[in-house]
C-alpha cells in the first residue's frame, strides 16, 4: 500500500457508499467504484479541466486534453432547463470521473506518496475483533476505503462492498465522460428543488492497489484516460473533426497534423527551431470548431492544417475500417508520399479481409507515418506558416507582447468560450480564472494587459488582412502542390490540375532515387522559394494582400483590383469557396515562377520570357504557359470571371491580356531594385 500521513485537519469529501468494479476484457484492467452523489456533491466534488487549481499556468499535453471546452450554451438552454422541468420525469446515466492525484499543480500518480490520507467517520463499524488486523481500511493514495470483511486482491468478494472518502486538497475528481451534464447539475445545484437529488456517478481510479494493469508512469495514466475519453465519446456523439484530430492517436491524418504541432503549452517560439520543428500550440487554434482565424491571435487552426495535410499526401480520414478497397489504397498513398514501407499491414488487411474485420494500424506503422511526415512534410509546411512576412511579424509580435504563454493561451480559449456561449456560468468560470491570475505570486498577471494585446494582434492582422483568411492560406498550400511539381526529372510534364493520382506518383518518385535526402530537400527549397517570392513582392509592395488593392496596367497605366476574379468578388467581398482558393493558387504560383526567371534563369525582359512560354516544350517555360492558360481559359477562369462581371465579351485574346497584365505588373515589381 501506498505510504499515509497523519489524517488529522484534512479537508474531505463525505463518505460515499460504493460498489466495486473492473473492465478486464483486455490486458489493461480498469477498476472504478459506482457510488450515489447528491446533485450538491457532485457539484462540490466533481471538476472541469478549468476548475483544477493552477489551471492558468498549467502546461497542457495534448495527450492531457481530454476534456472538452464546455458548450455553455448548451448548457444553460437545454440541460438545464430539462432538469427544471416539475410536470416531466427527468434522468440522467452516469457521470465518469477520473480520480486523480495532484501535489504542488501538477498530475501525479497513486504510488508517488505519501499522501495525507483522511479517516472515515464511524470508523468503528468497519472493524472486526481483531480490530485492524483484518484490514478492513485500504488507502489507494489519497483514497480512504474501508471494508465489511477483510480482503487481500480486489478480486476477492470482500473487495466490492463498502464505503470510500478522499482528501480534495490532492484528489480531483475531473470528468472524462459526461462534462455537460455535470456543468447543468452544477448550474442548478443551488436550488432546493435539487437538493435530494442523486446521481450515478462512476470513480475510475486507475491504482494498481486496485486491480488496475496498465502502463503506471504519468504519462501511461493520461494516455490510458484519453483513450477512454476518445472511445466514451466516439459511442455517445462524435467528436468533432478538430477533437478527433487532437485526440484520436490511430488515424494516420490526425498522426500527420499532430507531429508537427507542439505536444504542450509552453512559453516562447523555440518549438519552431527544434529538430524535428514544431508550431507551437500557442500559435494555433486548437481548442475551437471553426477554420476562419482571422479575428484571434492565431496564425493557423488545427482543421486548416489537417486541410493542407489531406491536400499533400491526398488521404482523408478513414470513417469506415471495414471499406478494405480504401484502406488499401490508403496504404499505399502512404507508402508513396511518405516513403515508408507497410509490408505488415498489407498482411494485416488481407486477414481482416478474409475473416471480415475492421483493419487497424499497429503503433509501429503509426509511429513510421508520424516520422515520414516529420521528415518530408512537416518542414516545409512550417515554413510556409511562418516565414512568410505577415505570418513572422505576428509571430514576432506575440513574442514582444509575451503571449505565447500557458497564461494566454488558456485565457483566450475561455474568453472565446464565454464570448460565443454569452452564458452566466461560462463568464464566471472566466472571471475566476482571471482572478487567479492577477493574484498569484510570483508573476500576476494582469488581464487587461492581455485584452490589450488581443487588440494589437487583430490590427497587426488587419494590415495583411488577406494572409489570414483561410481561402487564402488554402491558397498558398495548393500553390505550393503545384510548385513541387517543378524538378529536374519532371520538366515536360503537362501539369493536370485535377489528376491528384499523377501527381501523388511524380512528387513521390523523384525519378533519381539518390537518396531520401534530396528528396526531402526538394520540398524544403519549393517552400523556400515560394516564401521568398512572395515576400519580395510584399517587400516592394507592402499592401499587396489587402483585398482592394489596386495595381497599374503597365501600358495604359489604369488602375485595377489585383484580388478580383480570384479572392475577392466583383461586388468587393472576400470569395470563401475553396474554388475562390484554386483560382488564387494560381497567381501565387504565378509570382514564384516569376521569380524563378529573375533569379535563376536570368530572363531580363517580359518579352522575352512570353516568347519563351509560348514556344515552350517542358521545363519552367511549360509550366508557365500552363499557369497562364488556367488563369485565362474556361468559364471560371480568373480572367473569365473578370471579363463577365465587368460585362465584356468573354473573348480568349481579352482573357489572355488580363492574365498578361497581371503578370507583367508582377514581374516590375520583382524587378524593382
Amino acid at each position: 500500500m501506498n505510504p499515509r500521513k497523519p489524517a488529522s485537519t484534512i479537508r474531505k469529501t463525505p463518505n460515499f457508499d460504493f460498489l466495486y468494479g473492473r473492465y478486464s476484457h483486455s490486458k489493461i484492467r480498469i477498476p472504478y467504484f459506482q457510488v450515489n452523489m447528491t446533485f450538491a456533491d457532485a457539484a462540490s466534488y466533481l471538476k472541469l479541466v478549468n476548475e483544477m487549481p493552477g489551471a492558468s499556468a498549467m502546461d497542457w499535453r495534448i495527450e492531457e486534453l481530454f476534456q472538452r471546452d464546455i458548450d455553455w450554451g448548451r448548457v444553460e438552454k437545454r440541460i438545464a432547463p430539462y432538469l427544471k422541468q416539475s410536470e416531466q420525469p427527468q434522468f440522467f446515466n452516469s457521470i465518469t470521473i477520473a480520480l486523480l492525484p495532484f501535489r504542488d499543480g501538477s498530475l501525479r500518480t497513486y504510488d508517488e506518496g505519501p499522501w495525507a490520507t483522511p479517516d472515515l467517520e464511524e470508523k468503528t463499524q468497519f472493524m472486526g475483533p481483531n480490530g485492524e488486523d483484518e484490514k478492513r481500511y485500504k488507502s489507494f493514495g489519497p483514497i480512504r476505503g474501508g471494508y465489511w470483511t477483510g480482503w487481500s486482491t480486489p478480486d476477492e468478494t470482500g473487495a466490492l462492498v463498502g464505503q470510500l472518502c478522499w482528501n480534495t486538497a490532492e484528489l480531483f475528481g475531473i470528468a472524462i465522460d459526461g462534462q455537460h451534464r455535470l456543468a447543468a447539475i452544477k448550474y442548478v445545484a443551488g436550488g432546493s428543488t435539487h437538493a435530494q437529488c442523486t446521481v450515478p456517478v462512476l470513480l475510475v481510479v486507475l491504482d494498481p492497489d486496485l486491480g488496475y494493469t496498465g502502463e503506471t508512469t504519468r504519462s501511461g495514466v493520461i494516455a490510458t484516460l484519453r483513450r477512454l475519453f476518445i472511445d466514451l465519446n466516439k459511442h455517445a456523439i462524435v467528436p468533432s473533426r478538430a477533437r478527433q484530430i487532437l485526440l484520436d492517436d490511430r488515424d494516420p491524418a490526425s498522426i500527420c497534423v499532430r507531429s508537427m504541432v507542439g505536444q504542450k503549452l509552453t512559453a516562447g517560439a523555440q518549438e519552431l527551431t527544434a529538430t524535428p520543428p514544431a508550431l507551437p500550440l500557442s500559435l494555433i487554434d486548437w481548442h475551437s470548431e471553426q477554420a476562419r482565424f482571422e479575428k484571434g491571435p492565431y496564425l493557423a487552426t488545427v482543421l486548416g492544417i489537417d486541410w493542407a495535410v489531406a491536400k499533400l499526401l491526398n488521404i482523408k480520414p478513414m470513417q469506415d475500417m471495414m471499406a478494405h478497397d480504401s484502406v488499401h489504397k490508403l496504404l499505399s498513398t502512404l507508402e508513396r508520399r511518405l516513403d515508408i514501407q507497410l509490408a505488415t499491414a498489407y498482411t494485416q488487411l488481407d486477414d481482416c479481409r478474409r475473416y471480415e474485420r475492421p483493419f487497424s494500424f499497429s503503433d509501429d506503422e503509426l509511429a513510421a507515418v508520424a516520422s515520414g511526415f516529420q521528415e518530408y512534410w512537416a518542414p516545409p509546411l512550417i515554413h510556409l506558416l511562418t516565414e512568410l512576412t505577415p505570418y513572422r511579424e505576428l509571430i514576432d509580435q506575440r513574442e514582444k507582447l509575451t503571449t505565447l504563454s500557458p497564461e494566454f493561451s488558456n485565457w483566450f480559449a475561455l474568453k472565446q468560450r464565454a464570448d460565443d456561449a454569452d452564458s452566466k456560468s461560462a463568464n464566471d468560470l472566466l472571471a475566476s480564472f482571471e482572478k487567479e491570475l492577477a493574484e498569484r505570486q510570483p508573476n500576476p498577471i494582469a488581464v487587461a494587459d492581455f485584452a490589450s494585446a488581443i487588440d494589437s494582434i487583430v490590427g497587426k492582422k488587419k494590415a495583411r488582412e488577406l494572409a489570414f483568411t483561410v481561402v487564402f492560406q488554402r491558397a498558398l498550400i495548393l500553390a505550393f502542390k503545384q510548385f513541387l511539381t517543378l524538378s529536374e526529372a519532371m520538366l515536360g510534364y503537362a501539369y493536370d490540375d485535377d489528376d491528384d493520382e499523377d501527381l501523388d506518383d511524380i512528387v513521390a518518385d523523384d525519378g533519381d532515387d539518390d537518396s531520401d535526402d534530396e528528396a526531402t530537400a526538394l520540398e524544403f527549397e519549393r517552400a523556400t522559394q515560394l516564401v521568398d517570392a512572395l515576400n519580395d513582392l510584399i517587400d516592394k509592395e507592402p499592401d499587396f494582400l489587402l483585398k482592394e488593392w489596386q495595381f497599374q496596367w503597365p501600358k495604359t497605366k489604369n488602375y485595377d483590383r489585383f484580388w478580383i476574379g480570384s479572392l475577392v468578388q466583383l461586388e468587393g467581398p472576400i470569395d470563401f469557396t475553396q474554388a475562390a482558393s484554386g483560382r488564387a493558387s494560381d497567381l501565387l504560383l504565378l509570382v514564384a515562377l516569376l521569380w524563378l526567371y529573375l533569379h535563376k534563369e536570368g530572363v531580363e525582359s517580359f518579352a522575352e520570357l512570353v516568347d519563351r512560354m509560348d514556344e515552350a516544350e517542358g521545363g519552367l517555360d511549360l509550366k508557365m504557359q500552363q499557369c497562364i492558360n488556367r488563369l485565362s481559359s474556361g468559364e471560371g477562369s480568373v480572367a473569365m470571371r473578370i471579363l463577365r462581371g465587368t460585362q465584356r465579351d468573354e473573348d480568349e485574346d481579352a482573357a489572355r491580356r488580363e492574365a498578361l497584365g497581371r503578370a507583367e505588373w508582377l514581374w516590375d515589381v520583382l524587378n524593382r531594385k
